[in-house]
């Protein structure tokens, strides 16, 4: 999703603030100049850093960031992204047509960052250069090397940050019959609800495939069916068309074509009394 050119130098800056719970500090290079004599020329003196981010939001994307299971549709289980008994947090990127490729990843001490890519602006190997098989395994064996023989170092919890049960689909409070998953949440934000996705929708008696019309409703000639509906606005669109709706329709289509309760009826019964 790029925007703008970033050198690995900014974008591995920008990381180190997520590492270090919402604080910035000015990377830096020589932390002691000595002389033939042994005077101290120059000595780096510890910046106390700039707070950029509450603790609480550089905590909840850093565990986004280390969840292998999450990352697991894309990239698999145990990846280069993933270091066998360490909390990493890591994310990768590539431009569109491959010229770039990086991955930076870290944990509340180390910050490692890797770039590939051709010195000419070329694209790389359009069937090797990716997010998981360009900069991924040298990241990979550094950061690995790095917490050789080290304690794992998970990301601290702020107290503000809780954890509790939510229904896995929509995010909302558990749903009687629908999985559930442990999540997140920054205090005050927690879920308080189930989620809007799940409707009951009036359906007419005589035919379920179509909504109840008000004079079935009046009569109270309907059934109530439960149904997951998922519905978004275009907050860009300039023509009317919402392309946020097509692409979830699509998406339902794809994994849910044969499921009956993703599908709710859209004409209206046209029974009169």
């Amino acid at each position: 999703m790029g925007g703008r050119e970033a050198s690995l130098f900014q974008v591995t800056s920008a990381y180190q603030v997520f590492a270090d719970q919402g604080v910035k500090k000015e990377p830096f290079e020589i932390t002691e100049v000595d002389s033939s004599n042994g005077k101290v020329l120059y000595k780096h003196e510890d910046d106390p850093g700039t707070k950029v981010l509450s603790p609480e939001v550089s905590f909840l994307i850093s565990h986004i960031l280390s969840d292998d299971s999450a990352r697991q549709a894309a990239f698999g289980l145990h990846s280069w992204l993933y270091v066998p008994g360490k909390t990493v947090s890591v994310k990768t990127g590539t431009t569109d047509d491959k010229k770039d490729n990086w991955t930076i990843g870290y944990t509340p001490s180390y910050v490692v960052g890797v770039w590939v890519g051709n010195n000419n602006d070329t694209s790389m190997n359009q069937a090797i250069a990716s997010g998981i098989t360009g900069a991924s395994p040298i990241w990979n064996k550094i950061i690995s090397s790095i917490l050789a023989g080290k304690k794992d170092e998970p990301e601290p919890k702020p107290d503000d940050v809780v954890a509790m049960q939510i229904d896995s689909l929509g995010g909302g409070l558990p749903v009687d019959g629908q999985p559930i998953r442990a999540e997140y949440f920054i205090k005050g934000t927690e879920p308080t609800a189930p989620s809007p996705i799940y409707k009951q929708i009036k359906v007419s008696k005589q035919d379920n495939n179509k909504l109840a019309n008000s004079d079935e409703i009046s009569h109270g000639d309907y059934d109530v069916k439960d149904f997951i509906v998922f519905q978004e606005n275009d907050p860009v669109s300039t023509d009317g068309t919402n392309r946020w709706q097509q692409g979830i329709d699509s998406w339902v289509n794809e994994h849910y074509k044969d499921d009956p309760k993703y599908h709710p009826p859209t004409e209206t019964s046209d029974r009169k009394y």
